[in-house]
C-alpha cells in the first residue's frame, strides 16, 4: 500500500537525485498500475509541473517508446529493464530500421521486483 509519506518521500527523493523540474519531459513506458509507474509518471508530473507522454506498454510498443524519447527530447524516461534489453535488440540493427533514444538526463529501470541474478547475501 502506498501512503501519503511515501508517495512525498519518493517525489523528493527523485527531485533531489534526478533534478526533475518543469522544464523537464518524462517518457513512460511503464504500466500506471504499477508502483513505479504510478509515482514516477502520473503523480510526479503533476507534482513538478513536468510534461510527461506515457506509451501504452506493450512488446510490440517499444519502438514507439524509443521513438516518442527522439521525438519529445526526453530529459527523462523509465521502463522495465526487459525493455530496455529489447530496445539494445532494435538498437543494434542497421542504421535504417534503428531508432535514435537517447534522453537528455536519465533513464530509470525497475527489474520487476526480482533480484538480480548476480547478487548475493552478505551474512554477519
Amino acid at each position: 500500500m502506498l501512503t501519503h509519506r511515501n508517495v512525498l518521500a519518493q517525489l523528493r527523493a527523485t527531485a533531489q537525485a534526478r533534478h526533475v523540474g518543469a522544464d523537464d519531459v518524462l517518457v513512460s513506458w511503464v504500466p500506471p498500475w504499477h508502483d513505479f509507474g504510478l509515482v514516477r509518471f502520473i503523480i510526479a508530473p503533476v507534482y513538478f509541473g513536468t510534461a510527461c507522454h506515457i506509451v501504452r506498454p506493450a512488446i510490440r510498443t517499444i519502438p514507439d517508446w524509443l521513438q516518442a524519447i527522439s521525438q519529445v527530447g526526453a530529459t527523462h524516461t523509465g521502463a522495465p529493464d526487459f525493455a530496455y534489453r529489447l530496445a539494445c535488440r532494435l538498437v543494434d540493427r542497421p542504421p535504417s530500421t534503428s531508432r535514435r533514444c537517447a534522453t537528455r538526463r536519465t533513464a530509470a529501470s525497475r527489474s520487476a521486483c526480482r533480484p538480480s541474478s548476480s547478487s548475493s547475501s552478505a551474512s554477519g
